[in-house]
């Protein structure tokens, strides 16, 4: 080999290592240009500006019992909460986040809320509920940066609470892209099922249409009065309606959940038998006269549809007929309650209400009775892609089979 092809060789490799060179600076300047820097100065939503110093390495959170499990799915590790609700605690054992972050059983949990107790654990930063006035009042007086949070600020939508949430929490983790990408889910789903509603009522329609013009005109049994019209015409335009029983300690002491239970049923293709944003404390005599479709039992209670289907008291009422009560699923946390697990509510709900309007309406789709279950393949998908946690099969099936257990708040 030449002088001149050796030097000819070293000025190319030399070339590439500039290349890589200035491709590696550019990439570190990127990062950093997207990257939260601090100080950083948020408003919470008290409206109050609160200047965090440094990047924070110890977070205790009160009161706000989903904000747990939303901060390590956004973080993809939970050592950086330093006290949490037990409450959150006790949701976060039963679902699959303890065989992904083990360090959740180690972190210290509890109900009082005592600002001495809670500076014991040295954080960077307090998280408080905003409805709480009087803890949020201490953690500030501490010196501790303090960001009050809200639950009920954005009228309980789902969506739009969990994207308050973001603002503040996303920027101060550093995941502000993660955080956008979640929300895009959420409104597919919405997308969703706003389209399958528009669907179905297209379709009945002209059901509807048919049963008034019949093509017989000459025909006139009971099929053509207005009464029966009027009858074909109620039946086959209802949505289901439907209730979330919030907390059960007896058939006389149950809690009809109101407050995001409306948006869930809104944008899931259901109507919410109560009507109200208000939760009612009530008993089954109150549940008999609503007659609800389906009956939908949240995780804050340990109670499970065998115990309601099984119970000759409720016998009479319409979901209980049909064997349409079902326990939500346990994603990373009970997702009646704002939380990253909010799309495949959506898309779990939207399912169960699809069955009922595809049984009730037999034109509608040849499956009839059929609860379709492409909610726990879309599961599995977003819990990989979205947070790069790989669920296996038995996961998947817990998710959806969640343990009585998630249902003890303490």
């Amino acid at each position: 080999m030449t002088k001149n092809n050796i030097k000819t060789k070293e000025n190319k490799m030399n070339t590439h290592k500039n290349i890589l060179l200035a491709m590696f600076i550019n990439l570190a300047f990127i990062a950093h240009a997207f990257s939260a820097s601090f100080p950083l100065t948020l408003t919470d939503d008290d409206g109050v500006k609160v200047t965090i110093t440094k990047e924070p390495q110890k977070i205790a959170i009160a009161g706000i019992w989903p904000l747990p499990s939303v901060m390590i799915m956004l973080d993809n590790s939970a050592k950086r909460i330093a006290y949490m609700p037990q409450a959150s605690k006790n949701a976060l054992l039963y679902s699959f986040m303890i065989d992904f972050y083990p360090q959740i059983a180690q972190i210290p949990t509890g109900n009082s809320e005592n600002i001495e107790e809670l500076l014991n654990y040295k954080p960077d930063v307090f998280i408080c509920h905003s409805a709480n006035k009087a803890i949020c009042a201490l953690m500030r007086k501490s010196g501790v940066p303090t960001l009050a949070i809200s639950v009920a600020k954005w009228g309980y939508n789902s969506h739009k609470t969990l994207e308050g949430w973001f603002r503040l929490i996303a920027p101060l983790l550093d995941k502000e892209s993660k955080a956008k990408q979640i929300l895009q889910e959420i409104k597919k789903q919405e997308e969703l099922a706003q389209k399958a509603q528009q669907s179905y009522t297209q379709n009945l329609s002209v059901q509807n249409t048919h049963a008034q013009n019949p093509q017989n005109p000459s025909t006139t049994n009971a099929k053509n009065s207005s009464a029966h019209r009027a009858h074909a015409q109620k039946e086959s335009t209802a949505l289901p309606k439907a209730i979330f029983i919030h907390t059960y300690a007896s058939d006389e002491k149950l809690v009809i959940a109101g407050i995001f239970g409306k948006y869930l049923l809104d944008f899931s293709g259901g109507i919410h038998a109560l009507d109200s944003l208000r939760s009612a404390t009530t008993s089954i005599e109150e549940i008999y006269k609503l007659n609800p479709d389906i009956i939908y039992i949240n995780n804050f209670t340990p109670l499970l549809p065998k115990q309601i289907l099984e119970s000759k008291r409720w016998q009479g009422i319409k979901a209980v007929q049909h064997k349409r009560v079902y326990k939500l699923p346990l994603g990373s946390y009970r997702p009646f309650a704002p939380g990253v697990d909010l799309p495949i509510l959506l898309a779990w709900l939207r399912a169960h209400n699809a069955e009922f309007i595809e049984s009730s309406n037999t034109h509608l789709d040849s499956t009839k009775g059929a609860i379709k279950e492409d909610y726990k393949a879309y599961a599995k998908q977003y819990y990989k892609e979205i947070f790069g946690l790989d669920l296996n099969n038995a996961q998947i099936d817990k998710i959806f089979n969640p343990s009585s257990k998630a249902g003890h708040l303490d």
